[in-house]
């Protein structure tokens, strides 16, 4: 064995194994090898087995019957392994008996108590909600016993219940008219306007489903998303006709079209469209990890169960204001718009550049009594706030926070600054309906990235790769049934059929579980604890990023022989994307030797901002583990040449070589490296941030 752990590459500190199981043939004890009697001058010593390995169980098989010998690590509950133990080795008698074709591992290990615990204490979340109603439905309920109040807020505009729905029954009107019906697709691609909210509400009402179209994206990535979801309107504004990439589709100017002022500003019962709370509400486009983004698609009843959830967790009321802040390509952003609308609260859209200037964005969200940001954002935020002499957000009672890992250190400087207010943080990917579990700080936060307990009527499953329930505290893959889970992906029935499949704890043949690709665990007290990735998704800023979808990118550049791409957080809480590229030998040796800047501007057109990494490391070959795979762990960590500037353009003014000067003393930079186009976050700057920020 100490030979076999030389070879293995598994450190000797480490054992080589998990858990050993030793069968052994052995005679059974004769009755009367106890009573023999002790020969004179010899005392019998007592033996007993001893194991390195954290749990060995000895099978003592005597022919006619069996014991078994079990040594646990002393860190482990061995009542608790025994048990198990137990469990699974009645289970397998049993089966036996029932003729043998079950496979082992589909064999249960929990006991009633502990299975019970699981399907029926910790998964009772069943409360009621509007499962008849339609999302706009909802905003029209509000817009009838408050019509007067504000809705909507963007900078010094703004539209009352009443106003906000005229012109969102305009754009319905004239879809109708256009020939759109239940689960047709309508794009939006609007900046952060009140014409965003506006085109949202439009299209619901239509009874079409709403399909977002963030301007700031490639061209080449709007391209594919018009193509593969077969858009045939797109609402837009004016300033933006010019950069959409368009074939056929027909466009609708919010903020220009006359033909809009003709429409009747009446609402359109769903009846006369036909539409039912079963029919798509939205399609949000996620990374996939083929190199393409994947439409997710959602139905109303699904988001009514969220509206209801939300109201009941959050007590959000027609009191609150709450701030759009996400990208509307962000399902986040849809709970931001509507959460307010569908409570008779105040909607307050906030502009993209403002959202980037933490004192321009205290300064136009200071009035708000609820907000959400992903944790990078709140935690900028909060440093802003630490250098105002005077603290805003008198109103502020509410703090959410998701969409990323939440570090305890974050949550308890919110509690710090705003004691008087709950801070909960939210977990839920967009195949589940925005949010799926939330945790509220303070309150049975028992772990370090303690995701919590389930929203109303989502049933949180943990289970093995063979779908059985895994014990408390064993980590197993989080899978989410009840009334949120999607209908799947659009135009894509293997991963539908791979990713959405059929609920064996429900009695409904039709339920289905959406597998997350989440490592998660059960806590003792019925939390949830987030333990990573299954496969090689990640959050950045809030953002799900595929790391296959930038992979094949890269790969399809010619310079690109192999690459790898890893979030790295080689710094508490500066969680970046670094691309790990061997250069192909037919590489043209001009393009080589600028080999980051190139591959950074290919992936510019085709991706994201939040998707082109920030550091590009190249290597003569990819490190491989003995089996023959990229050995992620041992690929360096970039270096401050690693990051990627833009074409070097020398300082010419006095205040260009000053900061020129600033940059490269924090950045540990050559100076004559530093162009005057160069962005400090690009060349590692949030690295020095954090660093300011954590002293």
């Amino acid at each position: 064995m100490s030979l076999a752990q030389q070879c293995s590459g598994v450190s000797k500190d480490l054992p080589l194994f998990s858990a050993m199981l030793n069968y052994r043939h052995t005679a059974p004890r004769k009755a009367s090898e106890g009573s023999r009697p002790v020969e004179t001058g010899i005392r019998y010593l007592g033996g007993r087995e001893r194991t390195n390995y954290p749990f060995n169980l000895s099978v003592n098989d005597f022919g006619e019957g069996f014991s078994f010998d079990a040594q646990i690590d002393s860190s482990v509950s061995a009542q608790r392994v025994n048990a198990y133990l137990e469990a699974a080795i009645r289970g397998l008698v049993e089966a036996l008996a029932q003729g043998g074709e079950a496979a082992a591992l589909s064999l249960p290990l929990l006991s009633a108590a502990e299975r019970d615990q699981q399907l029926v204490e910790w998964n009772d979340t069943q409360k009621d909600y509007p499962s008849d109603k339609c999302i706009h439905e909802l905003f029209e309920a509000q817009v009838a016993q408050t019509p007067h109040s504000i809705a909507l807020v963007y900078e010094e505009n703004s539209l009352s219940y009443a106003e906000l729905n005229a012109r969102s029954n305009r754009v319905a009107h004239y879809l109708v008219a256009q020939g759109v019906k239940p689960d047709t697709l309508v794009g939006l691609c609007v900046e952060r306007s009140l014409e965003m909210v506006v085109g949202l509400l439009g299209i619901l009402k239509a009874g079409a489903a709403y399909v977002p179209l963030d301007p700031t994206y490639p061209s080449e990535r709007l391209r594919y998303m018009l193509e593969d979801s077969g858009v045939g309107i797109v609402l837009s504004q004016s300033c933006l006709l010019t950069s959409l990439p368009l074939t056929t589709q027909q466009v609708l100017c919010l903020d220009t079209d006359a033909e809009l002022s003709a429409c009747s500003a009446q609402n359109i019962a769903k009846e006369h469209v036909q539409l039912a709370s079963h029919n798509l509400a939205y399609v949000i486009y996620t990374s996939g990890s083929t190199g393409k983004p994947k439409g997710v698609l959602v139905e109303h009843h699904a988001f009514a169960n969220l509206m209801a959830a939300c109201q009941r967790t959050f007590d959000f009321s027609a009191q609150d204001a709450m701030p759009c802040l996400a990208s509307q390509a962000f399902d986040i952003s849809l709970l931001e718009m509507l959460l307010p609308l569908t409570s008779g609260g105040r909607c307050c859209v906030v502009a993209k550049d403002t959202v980037m200037d933490m004192d321009a964005l205290i300064d136009a969200t200071r009035d708000v009594s609820v907000f959400h940001a992903v944790p990078s954002l709140m935690e900028s935020w909060l440093e802003a706030l630490s250098r105002r002499s005077e603290m805003p957000y008198k109103a502020l009672r509410c703090l959410l926070v998701g969409g990323d890992a939440v570090s305890p250190l974050l949550l308890a400087a919110l509690q710090t600054q705003f004691p008087a207010a709950s801070v909960f943080e939210l977990y839920g990917p967009t195949e589940n309906t925005v949010l799926s579990t939330f945790c509220r700080a303070g309150e049975g936060r028992s772990a370090q990235h303690c995701i919590g307990k389930a929203f109303a009527n989502v049933r949180p499953y943990v289970l093995s790769a063979h779908q059985g329930l895994c014990p408390v505290g064993v980590p197993g893959e989080l899978c989410l049934g009840g009334v949120g889970v999607s209908r799947g992906y659009l135009h894509n029935p293997a991963l539908t059929a791979e990713k959405f499949v059929r609920d064996p704890f429900s009695s409904d043949p039709a339920a289905r579980l959406y597998k997350t690709g989440d490592l998660v665990r059960w806590l003792p007290d019925g939390n949830l604890e987030f333990l990573g990735r299954i496969d090689d998704q990640v959050k950045i800023r809030g953002f799900r990023i595929e790391l296959g979808e930038i992979e094949s990118q890269l790969q399809s550049h010619a310079l690109v022989q192999a690459c790898v791409v890893l979030a790295r957080e080689d710094e508490p809480g500066n969680k970046q994307l670094v691309a790990y590229v061997v250069l192909s030998p037919t590489a043209d040796p001009a393009t080589a030797t600028d080999y980051a800047r190139v591959l950074r501007e290919h992936l510019q057109g085709v991706l994201p901002e939040y998707m082109v990494p920030s550091a590009y490391v190249q290597l003569e070959t990819l490190p491989l583990t003995p089996n023959g795979k990229v050995n992620r762990k041992a690929l360096p960590a970039p270096d401050s040449a690693a990051y990627v500037q833009e074409q070097y353009i020398a300082p010419r003014t006095e205040t260009e070589h000053t900061l020129v000067a600033i940059w490269s003393a924090l950045l540990h930079l050559p100076a004559e490296s530093i162009s005057v186009t160069a962005n400090f976050f690009a060349l590692g700057g949030i690295r020095c941030w954090r660093r300011a920020w954590s002293t």
